[in-house]
């Protein structure tokens, strides 16, 4: 863009970094974590609709590909597919609302670290009441806060079979 619109780079980089963080402000307005008192809403939630007792969510790590490569530093965001993306981390509650979004990472970048850098995986304690959790897919790292389907023999029980579909 620098070279097209005759910016010079050091302009483009600073105007982008003037955008990012107005849209992470918009974030923080938006995005949110239930507090204690919708976290148990969203747990009774799931356990009414779907048997989940403690479930206040879900949780996966889509990846967002470019229309084109960045003007800035593009090799940081090819990966091995030869087009341009990057990694994302989405929890959300029972509402479809997005309570949690981690960015930063490019789609090389698998899964289970983009989740290592989520607040609510490193301190647990502040983001997740006794017993809560959000339910994940196979990708993802399985905690005390994040459950996974069953794989192996135990995939074929069929409680489990049930839980996994």
């Amino acid at each position: 863009m620098a070279q097209r619109f005759g910016f010079s780079p050091v302009t483009l980089v600073n105007e982008t970094k003037r955008v990012l963080s107005a849209i992470l402000r918009w974030e923080a307005d938006e995005f949110r974590w239930p507090t204690a008192a919708e976290r148990q809403a969203h747990a009774r939630q799931s356990e009414g609709r779907y048997g989940f007792t403690g479930c206040i969510g879900g949780v996966d790590g889509p990846t967002i590909p470019f229309a084109y490569d960045p003007g800035v530093d593009p090799w940081c965001c090819f990966d091995r597919h030869k087009c341009y993306s990057v990694n994302v981390l989405i929890s959300c509650d029972w509402d479809l609302q997005i309570t949690s979004v981690v960015q930063g990472f490019t789609r090389e970048v698998p899964d289970t670290v983009v989740q290592a850098a989520a607040p609510w995986q490193i301190f647990p304690e502040r983001y997740f009441s006794p017993g809560q959790y959000l339910l994940s897919e196979m990708g993802m790292l399985g905690s005390v806060c994040v459950l996974l389907p069953h794989k192996g023999p135990a995939a074929y029980i069929r409680a489990n079979r049930n839980y996994n579909y």
